[in-house]
């Protein structure tokens, strides 16, 4: 249906800034194994949206990646560390469901904060806004570690929110055409997707 052409269109914090914040861009280019050209489509988005703000090949320098659990299908998220002057820093990214409920504290512009139920709330509300425009989210969290974790459990404890980033992926050009000659045809449509289900009915719409 889509061709798999992935930009991102929008992000979410809990932040008044014009522009992504710091943590934010980090978690989306070092949480990452893509390049600019090559890689994942999703990841690839992420490195260029990164790269209109950034200096990608400076930060991920900065901050090397030292460990890493992939992306699972199963877990729906992934997560990264790296070293800092002073302990480990941790990115983590993926479902938003999955990561809220690994977060138990939310970065805003007056610093971290406790992820209350009214917060959890508030934040699945935007997350549902975006996605019911057929947008894919991604939501990104961090923790500090002044030891580096054992296991993948203790890497993904604790974690502080820190917000979504929104993709949008065209609809092939020849796709309205292709479904109206189904329906001619009489023959029914199934659609199979891994996104979310606001997200997919938007694009089935």
């Amino acid at each position: 249906i889509t061709q798999n052409k992935m930009e991102v269109v929008a992000w979410e914090e809990n932040s008044s800034q014009i522009e992504p914040s710091e943590d934010l861009l980090d978690a989306a280019l070092l949480c990452n194994r893509a390049e600019i050209s090559t890689g994942d489509p999703v990841e690839q988005a992420l490195v260029k949206f990164s790269n209109n703000y950034t200096d990608v090949a400076r930060r991920r320098s900065a901050y090397p990646l030292i460990c890493e659990y992939p992306f699972d299908y199963h877990l729906k998220r992934m997560s990264t560390v790296h070293p800092m002057k002073e302990g480990f820093r941790i990115f983590c990214k993926g479902a938003p469901e999955v990561i809220l409920s690994l977060c138990q504290t939310a970065v805003t512009s007056k610093g971290q904060k406790v992820m209350t139920a009214d917060a959890y709330q508030k934040l699945i509300e935007k997350h549902d806004a975006l996605a019911g425009l057929g947008y894919r989210i991604i939501a990104f969290a961090k923790r500090e570690s002044s030891t580096l974790p054992a296991s993948r459990i203790q890497t993904e404890e604790s974690l502080s929110f820190i917000g979504f980033i929104a993709m949008a992926d065209p609809l092939r050009d020849d796709i309205i055409q292709a479904v109206d000659q189904c329906h001619k045809a009489g023959i029914r449509l199934l659609m199979l997707t891994g996104d979310h289900p606001l997200t997919a009915a938007a694009i089935g719409m």
